[in-house]
């Protein structure tokens, strides 16, 4: 039930509208299978892990590790950063459920109650045009909040989708102060 070519889905991580780049890695599981979503300019990955339970498909694992001094350097860019990767699994999960054609996926042991993910075509369409809205949203904060924020700025001016940044890549160096002194002309 849960073999997946991810072509589809690759194809949909590399969206323009999208402020960060992503690989996607699957591996088997006995009972299901893992995903794993990196966002590469971050570091941040997102593990998701599927199991088939009677013909459903259930996530038993959904964590997120990040990179810790994102936070402090850009908290505009680091809240993005969390946004789109959430979404962008959230897609996954879609895409997933429409592949082993399921209309739902639980969400087991994540809540005090257990969470269903409904994964209809109109669900999805209705996911998509709400993620669309909040994508442009979170794209013109970021260009507004670039005049207070260096590193943001730097970023998104200077960034290669797919390249690893860090902070020394982004945040000019001060000018050393030269011995040659200019000769008025």
């Amino acid at each position: 039930m849960l073999d997946i070519d991810l072509t589809e889905i690759i194809q949909g991580l590399k969206g323009d509208d999208l402020t960060f780049s992503y690989v996607l890695k699957k591996s088997s599981l006995l009972d299901g299978m893992s995903f794993i979503l990196q966002q590469q300019e971050t570091g941040f990955f997102l593990t998701i892990q599927l199991k088939e339970i009677d013909d459903a498909l259930s996530v038993t694992k959904f964590s997120l590790v990040e990179k810790s001094d994102l936070e402090q350097q850009s908290l505009s860019l680091y809240d993005a950063a969390m946004v789109e990767i959430v979404l962008q699994a959230l897609d996954l999960l879609f895409i997933v459920a429409d592949h082993v054609d399921v209309s739902e996926i639980a969400f087991a042991c994540f809540f005090d109650a257990d969470f269903i993910l409904q994964t209809s075509s109109q669900d999805y369409d209705a996911f998509v045009n709400k993620t669309e809205i909040l994508k442009t949203t979170v794209r013109r904060e970021l260009w507004q909040r670039q005049g207070h924020d260096r590193y943001l700025r730097n970023y998104l001016q200077n960034r290669q989708k797919g390249h690893v940044f860090s902070e020394a890549e982004f945040i000019p160096a001060p000018q050393q102060p030269s011995n040659i002194i200019a000769f008025p002309l």
